[in-house]
């Protein structure tokens, strides 16, 4: 978790959800904006609690052009993708965690309303067969919230978790990132956030 830049009230329900993961659904959903975090945490949870985890991108060819029966029918038969890389060294890989598998789908909020609600019954059912976690990843901003990204059907089947971080938080996020990279001026982090993904760009640049 030392990896991540979150703020407290983020990082609490995060380490909730990697204690608590045998009691929680099959199904849970990561939203925010791009570059907050979403995908490389859903990883390394993965990681943490499942014994085999392999990674759907839904942009591709595969979710455009087959049906959400045939494509489950295909994760069923997926085995473990390979480790991580830029977290490994952070990621005790769990050979016996809560859950037998997990399934990580990015850009789920790609997919049109039809093509999400296909997923409605199948996700929950899938999990309960292959005692399998699935991760939604979704983008959502003030414009596209998430109860405008997902369908409402999806939305009662999973548990959601907000990786945004809100004005409340930018005083904390400052801080941990002036911390962390002291390169930074805080002028340009202020200005710049909740966009990490930018932050990290000039991190890479003044290195």
């Amino acid at each position: 978790m030392d990896n991540f830049i979150f703020h407290k009230e983020l990082k609490d329900k995060l380490e909730f959800i990697i204690d608590k993961s045998d009691k929680l659904g099959g199904v849970l959903c990561f939203h925010g904006l791009p570059g907050c975090g979403k995908t490389t945490f859903s990883e390394y949870y993965a990681y943490k609690v499942a014994k085999e985890v392999s990674i759907f991108d839904a942009n591709s060819h595969l979710f455009d052009k087959s049906s959400a029966a045939d494509i489950l029918n295909m994760i069923k038969e997926t085995g473990r993708t390979n480790p991580l890389t830029a977290l490994q060294d952070d990621v005790n890989f769990n050979q016996n965690g809560c859950w037998d598998r997990c399934f990580i789908i990015d850009e789920f909020h790609n997919l049109s309303e039809k093509r999400q609600d296909a997923y409605k019954v199948s996700l929950e059912k899938v999990s309960k067969e292959l005692n399998a976690l699935f991760i939604l990843i979704v983008n959502t901003n003030k414009e596209r919230p998430l109860n405008k990204t997902l369908t409402s059907a999806i939305l009662s089947r999973c548990q959601a978790i907000d990786f945004d971080i809100k004005k409340q938080h930018f005083d904390e996020v400052t801080v941990l990132l002036r911390k962390r990279y002291p390169m930074l001026d805080e002028n340009f982090i202020k200005r710049t956030l909740p966009d990490l993904r930018q932050i990290m760009k000039r991190v890479k640049l003044l290195s």
